[in-house]
């Protein structure tokens, strides 16, 4: 034990139980928790100590308690003034601590994968998804505008600096040792498991770099220079710190001073989406042309999709754009089957507004006059006739953002022949990503929900039409599970309330179904692949990482890339 361990669990215990004796108001016990926690901190080392919770985001049994870990980031560069290193009984305290504040009342079970995969022309780089909803997927979007940016000037610079983030998110990935595409720790833990703790220093270590390796890696210090995160702001992080885009967010990368840095990994996402729009949001122009360069985006991703697992999408030149402030529409008609359209409204956010503290003002809320939905579906519907005689029609939603929460004001009512939904763009991706997606489960999905409200119930489902089909799939199609359904008719008023993580269970198994990576042939040339999936005639290769070329396929050749410990 180190010589900074003063206190013992049983000490949070009886910190918890005076709370409740002096009955006091949960914001004078908040206060309090604060207090306790700057108090166990104001000796030890600022950097030291948050360095040693960012190698602690990077365990996978703690996924679900990133709230946890980024607050205690936070405490340790605002309340850390001394020289000590911190212990494992401190860690322990301050992590039980928090446990017992709002911080632990806001986690959650988690709602993807630990890590993902980031395509880029360079090659793929492995991020941690962290707080933020759809971290990774729109971290991609932001990637493929730099990509795609012109050679010289500050676009070079700006690809060298997205890329060398992306390489040191990726190379403490490969020190860990985690696996991409999985949900690490569905659940948050109460306690840090003691073996998580045995070795601080390699906790340290694993997202520690120093400029001879960052050399090595092909970049400069002057590259991550956007990123850095400057110790003058550390006054200014909030604690406790909920879902908040704070500067830690905005600048992961801490310069201990003496030749280290240390690497936030849940802040590469949000950092690099932020050094964007600072960089090119400053005028109307460049914000237009970001804008334009987000929908391109969108338009090849979906050009490549196969939607709701079978579909085609229109040529690009068959989507027909409305602007409407700084909102953009894009829509078309496809006939699912047999008197089942599918009109599908496509809902592009704009580079306008609160582009600084994007993250934590109140959702932008997209009204019927706006987007002007309602004559949207009455010209739909007279596509619909034209097709064939209408059984149900759906209006699908889907809102391809950048990560600024967006909701809709929307007064449309169901009919008996047309149902509107909405999802988010990399949900409908996932959907449509999943094995056991096919269009027609669209209709499934809402007519079980007509069907449970048609006999008096009520659905409570915080997560979505993605969460949803987790729980229909695991229920074999059936909202209350078989063996739970009532012999008598239902109550009135009674309430189903859909568990909150299938949709990690949904996006997980997406993400592994198409599972691309870019590696370079025997030529040099970056390629797409895509991991074989298929069953083999030995139970060994199962889970073997073969990847193969479809382009290659294309193009009557046979390519395939075998991913080894170390290389290709």
């Amino acid at each position: 034990m180190n010589n900074d361990d003063i206190s013992s669990s049983d000490e949070i215990q009886s910190f918890e139980e005076y709370f409740k004796e002096l009955n006091v108001s949960w914001g004078e016990a908040e206060k309090k928790i604060v207090w306790k926690v700057e108090e166990l901190i104001h000796e030890l080392d600022p950097l030291q100590s948050a360095a040693v919770f960012c190698g602690l985001s990077t365990v996978g049994c703690l996924q679900s308690n990133h709230i946890h870990i980024s607050n205690l980031v936070h405490a340790s560069l605002k309340f850390g003034q001394g020289t000590k290193e911190i212990g494992k009984e401190r860690i322990v305290q301050l992590f039980k601590l928090l446990g017992g504040s709002s911080i632990g009342r806001h986690e959650d079970p988690a709602e993807d994968v630990f890590i993902a995969t980031v395509c880029t022309k360079r090659g793929s780089y492995r991020i941690y998804e962290g707080n933020w909803e759809g971290s990774i997927f729109f971290l991609e979007r932001f990637v493929d505008i730099a990509d795609g940016m012109p050679e010289g000037g500050r676009h070079h610079s700006t690809k060298r600096s997205v890329h060398a983030l992306l390489q040191l998110s990726d190379i403490v990935v490969s020190r860990t040792e985690n696996e991409a595409n999985v949900v690490a720790a569905p659940y948050p833990e109460s306690d840090i498991p003691p073996e998580v703790l045995l070795h601080l220093s390699l906790l340290r270590q694993n997202v520690r770099f120093t400029e001879s390796e960052i050399k090595a890696y092909g970049f400069e210090i002057a590259d991550l220079s956007p990123f850095m995160f400057s110790i003058y702001s550390v006054k200014e992080l909030p604690f406790p710190s909920h879902q908040s885009l704070t500067d830690l967010d905005k600048f992961p990368i801490l310069d201990a001073g003496n030749g280290d840095y240390f690497l936030f990994p849940q802040g590469v996402s949000t950092a690099i989406r932020n050094y964007i729009m600072t960089a090119y949001t400053n005028t109307k122009r460049d914000r237009d042309a970001l804008t334009a360069n987000m929908i391109k985006s969108y338009q090849v991703l979906l050009q490549g999709y196969k939607i709701l697992g079978a579909l085609h999408p229109p040529p690009i030149n068959a989507f027909f754009p409305i602007r409407s402030d700084d909102v953009f529409i894009q829509e078309f008609l496809l006939e699912v089957s047999k008197g089942r359209p599918l009109h599908l409204v496509i809902i592009f956010d704009g580079f306008y507004g609160n582009l600084r503290d994007w993250a934590t003002t109140a959702p932008a809320i997209i009204t019927d006059e706006e987007i002007g939905l309602t004559r949207r579906i009455e010209y739909a519907k007279k596509g619909f006739v034209e097709v064939s005689v209408v059984k149900h029609g759906i209006t699908l939603l889907v809102s391809a953002g950048w990560g600024r929460p967006r909701g809709f004001g929307l007064n449309f009512q169901d009919t008996d022949d047309l149902s509107l939904r909405h999802i988010s763009a990399h949900d409908f991706c996932h959907l449509s990503d999943h094995p056991q997606m096919k269009p027609l489960n669209l209709w499934r999905i809402i007519n079980a929900e007509k069907f449970f409200t048609s006999i008096g119930g009520k659905i409570f489902n915080i997560n979505g039409m993605l969460n949803l089909f987790g729980w229909l799939i695991e229920n074999e199609w059936h909202i209350v599970p078989h063996e739970n359904m009532p012999q008598e008719d239902l109550p009135p008023e009674i309430t189903m309330t859909i568990p909150t993580n299938h949709i990690a269970d949904v996006r997980m198994v997406a993400r592994q179904s198409k599972d691309t990576i870019m590696v370079p042939d025997i030529d040099g040339v970056t390629k797409a692949v895509i991991r074989y999936a298929g069953s083999s005639y030995f139970r060994e290769d199962e889970h073997i990482p073969l990847y193969g070329c479809l382009e290659s396929i294309k193009r009557g050749k046979l390519s395939a890339a075998y991913l080894g410990k170390s290389s290709l």
